[in-house]
């Protein structure tokens, strides 16, 4: 039986994590990301929703670790996307900008 990638995202990031840790010698080092999104009902929605559960479950169980959740409606409220739905606006990326500095400040306390 093939294991599909996106089943295995949250280990492979548990071990992306661990090497951090071990690379600079902090174990508790502050690790913080962001939650991938892509518009609903394109080609790979499951495949999408899969790595997003494993990395909730990621950030919810790896000390010191912080995700930048994301959400993904088309009307993109939160952290605002260009028309191609893909990649964000000046808009968006000032706003996920300013989430990752208040996660890192959250878990860096």
């Amino acid at each position: 039986m093939m294991i599909l990638p996106q089943k295995s995202y949250g280990e492979n990031l548990k071990i992306l994590i661990d090497s951090y840790h071990k690379e600079f010698k902090i174990p508790n080092l502050p690790f913080v990301f962001g939650q991938i999104n892509c518009p609903p009902g394109k080609k790979y929605t499951e495949g999408v929703q899969i790595v997003r559960n494993e990395m909730e479950n990621v950030a919810s169980t790896v000390k010191n670790t912080v995700m930048v959740k994301t959400d993904i409606s088309v009307d993109w409220n939160h952290f605002r996307k260009d028309a191609d739905n893909v990649h964000y606006n000046a808009e968006g990326q000032k706003r996920l900008g300013t989430a990752f500095a208040n996660a890192y400040l959250h878990v860096a306390q």
